[in-house]
């Protein structure tokens, strides 16, 4: 019987906890997210990296050449490199079926 019941007070108390913790929580993180003035963007520089590999990655692909390449760096490991990044990104399998472009 005292075990139910010290089970029913540890339960209450951390309820009382926990419960006003996520409410304050949830308030902190609308706050910030309408204040942001960069919800949906970002202000680093990962856009422009990422553009270049991209364009890199869409030429190795079209030519075969999907593991090793000597035009990234000194020569790389494209697909260990970049399979994490744009393996599951839709955007960049539907620009494959593009026509390649000669820069």
């Amino acid at each position: 019987m005292t075990s139910e019941v010290n089970k029913r007070t540890f339960f209450t108390k951390s309820t009382l906890i926990i419960i006003p913790l996520l409410i304050i929580c949830a308030f902190a993180f609308h706050y910030f997210f309408l204040k942001s003035d960069n919800v949906f963007s970002s202000t680093g520089d990962a856009l422009s990296q990422f553009s270049f590999f991209t364009f890199l990655l869409q030429h190795a692909f079209k030519d075969g050449n999907l593991f090793w390449s000597w035009d990234y760096g000194l020569g790389g490991d494209l697909f260990g490199e970049f399979s994490y990044y744009y393996s599951t990104a839709p955007f960049f399998w539907l620009t494959l079926l593009l026509p390649k472009l000669n820069f």
